[in-house]
Order: C-alpha cells, then structure tokens, then sequence
C-alpha cells in the first residue's frame, strides 16, 4: 500500500481509510484456509438470518414506527443487532460503577459526540438509548461523503432546544465521515459556545470487532449485509463514555479529541486527512481497486426509495448537514445544518435524537 502512503497520518503513521483485509481482522489462519472453512458455515448463517431480518424489518414499518413505549423499541433494536451477530456487548464509562452505569446515559438537552464506523453505530445507540429512525443515519456510512458550499443552516441550540422540549438527548458523528477505526478524523467545526453553559457535552468512543465490519470507504449494501450476516463467531461492541465537559468551557474541542482517542483507544489524525482527503484517497482508490457487482449499486438506491416511503429526507446543502432523526421514519428526518467559517466548506453529518 505503498501507493497510498500520502494518505497516512505522518504523526502516527496511521491509515484512517484502508479498509480492513477479512482474513486477518478474523484471526491468523491464512487466507486460503480461512476461506475454506468459514465459507460454508457464513452462507449457512446468511441464509438463516436474512429472513429473520426481513420480518423484523416489515415489524418495524408495520408496528414499532408506531409505539412510542421506550422498553419495547429498545427491546426491538437489541434483538435487531443480535439476529444480525452483535451478542457481545461491553458498555462502561469513566469513574462510573457499573450498577450505576445509567446515571452516564445521556440526559435530555445534553450532547454525545461519538466517532464514526459503519451503519450499524446508530443501532448500537438505538438499543441503547432509543433514537427514533437511525435509518438515515445508516445509508450515509455506505457512501462518499459530500462536500459542499454552505447555504443555509439552523443553530445547534435551537437543535438541542427542540430535542430538550421533546425528552431527548442528540448524538453526533463528528468526524462527518466513517473511518476504520484506527485513529480519530479531525472533528468538524461545531460550535458548542453557542449552547447554554451548564450543557454537557459528553465524549464517546465506539468500538466494533472484528474490524473488517467497519466502511471507511463506500461498499454496496448488499455486499456489506453478507458481510455484517457471515460472520459465525459473532460481533463485539465496545462503548466507552468520558466524563463529560461543559459547552462554557475555552477548549471543548480539544477536549472531546483527546478523551474520544482516550476512551476509544484511538490515535489522533491530523487535519489533512478529513473529509476532504477520504474524497481525494476514494479517488485514488478507485482508479486501482474496481468495484465488484457494480450493477448491484442500484439495489441501494432501489432499498433507500422503499425506506424513503417511511422517511421524508430533505438535504439542504450547508456546511454540517445534521439529520436530526426526530418521531419516527414516518414522521420525516428533519435536516439541520451549520456554516464552517474556517473552511467554507462541509461535509453531510449525523445527528440524531435519542430519549
């Protein structure tokens, strides 16, 4: 991966967008024999899970859009992520007991900003917390992120004003974009002086194992569902929350980098491989890996049309584009978006509102 060197953090010689190779983010057999052997029980797997899948999908859209019971749509996004492999779980936070986990748990009008690494993290929150709607959430960790001018934006305190009238806390993905997991992006410029003082800005960091499951770079939704459906040993989670600071505080930024990387185990990127750097490495990328089933790009946009029946999307182009999932997939995902004065520039972003 010579070739890609310039896509290296020099700093830690980290590469933030290479995916990972599945044969050795599984264990050290060698590739052939790990093939061999895992193959057939994967199919098997898929088999089995893809129709269970399905009608929790169709129980979703049918039945739980519509119940507002926090216990009961918890309880629907945990057996979501189990059928789909995720049966190891370890949620824990700093200079917190375990039997007093829950008092760490995000409250209404506070904000989580968490890394970013794959589809699946706004579940992890969904069983966790109860967002309503990741789904939006999850079809942007499949594609390229999105640069464009800002317009128009809506400011982060009236976001967490409205989320506080409503119950909830809002969670961003502050990097603007997925990585592999290896090291933090540079963090998106948010404003968080513009909060209320007292406001806890809470630091957290997202682990998944094995790797390979994360999507630094953009994969098709069905190649990436056999991914997530094929592994028979089952997904780790590991969740770590920082002790919070404070929206009054000089260096809120600074600090959210530091304890993400603390709590996450992660190395700090530097600033020229953000957002725009993974859309010039893609490129490079590109040129040299083709994408396998190309055609089966269209299966995405057909799904995301299906899903687009429960969910009213509007993309306003601005700096920051925060997907605010609000009431559920039917009741829209409201859009709500900042200007980066530094960078002129921005990435579409992800937040979204959990009880």
């Amino acid at each position: 991966m010579e070739k890609f060197s310039q896509y290296r953090d020099k700093g830690t010689g980290v590469a933030p967008y290479l995916p990972h190779p599945r044969s050795k983010a599984d264990g050290s057999l060698p590739s052939t024999i790990f093939v061999v052997l895992q193959a057939p029980l994967a199919l098997v797997e898929s088999v089995i899970k893809i129709p269970l899948l399905l009608a929790l999908l169709a129980l979703y859209a049918g039945i739980i859009q519509f119940i507002t019971i926090e216990p009961v749509r918890k309880a629907y996004f945990s057996t979501l992520l189990f059928v789909s492999g995720f049966w190891f779980w370890n949620v824990s936070a700093e200079a917190v007991r375990r039997n007093k986990l829950t008092e760490a748990y995000p409250k209404p009008g506070e904000v989580v900003v968490s890394n970013y690494l794959s589809p699946i993290d706004a579940f992890v929150y969904s069983a966790l917390f109860d967002p309503l709607g990741p789904f939006g959430v999850f079809f942007k960790a499949l594609g390229i992120p999105e640069i464009v001018p800002p317009t128009h934006g809506e400011s982060l305190s009236k976001i967490v004003f409205d989320a506080t009238s409503k119950g909830r806390a809002v969670v961003v993905f502050a990097e603007g974009t997925t990585s592999n997991g290896r090291g933090l992006l540079p963090l998106l410029h948010i404003d968080f002086h513009q909060l209320s003082q007292n406001t806890k800005v809470i630091p957290a960091g997202l682990r998944l194992a094995p790797q390979y499951i994360t999507t630094p770079l953009p994969v098709t939704l069905p190649m990436w569902v056999f991914r997530l459906l094929s592994n028979p040993t089952g997904w780790h989670v590991s969740l770590r929350f920082a002790e919070p600071c404070y929206a009054k505080d000089t260096n809120v930024n600074n600090t959210l980098v530091e304890s993400i990387c603390r709590v996450g185990r992660l190395k700090s990127i530097g600033p020229d491989l953000g957002v725009e750097g993974k859309r010039n490495f893609w490129k490079v990328y590109n040129k040299k890996k083709d994408l396998l089933f190309n055609p089966l790009w269209g299966v995405k946009t057909h799904l995301f049309m299906f899903m687009s029946i429960f969910s009213s999307t509007s993309t306003p182009q601005a700096d920051i584009t925060y997907c605010i999932l609000l009431q559920s997939l039917c009741c829209g995902i409201k859009s709500s978006h900042f200007c980066c004065p530094s960078t002129n520039r921005c990435s579409k972003q992800c937040i979204f509102v959990i009880n």
